[in-house]
């Protein structure tokens, strides 16, 4: 989705969710003097109908609604490898 035609509650959103990011950056002890350029949040929703039955949907939010795909690709790459390396690492977190 493209940054143009963000409504102004979309903006709102996008702006906290940037600065929400920077704050756990911090709290969790990552670099200061870096500054926060992009990111790929990716999230999970759960649907319960009347029977009882679920349905997930997966939803991805980008840094002001716009990221290029090389860019979006490149960031989840690094998350996968990452991941799998603690993985054979044995770590758990």
């Amino acid at each position: 989705m493209a940054a143009q035609g963000r409504t102004e509650d979309q903006v709102t959103a996008d702006e906290n969710l940037t600065k929400a990011i920077d704050q756990c950056l911090r709290a969790y002890g990552f670099e200061e003097d870096f500054i926060l350029t992009d990111y790929v949040v990716i999230a999970a929703q759960v649907k319960l109908d009347e029977d009882g039955d679920t349905s997930t949907a997966y939803s991805y939010l980008y840094k002001d609604s716009d990221l290029p795909y090389y860019k979006i690709l490149g960031l989840l790459e690094v998350a996968r490898a990452r991941a799998a390396y603690h993985m054979m690492q044995g770590d758990e977190d």
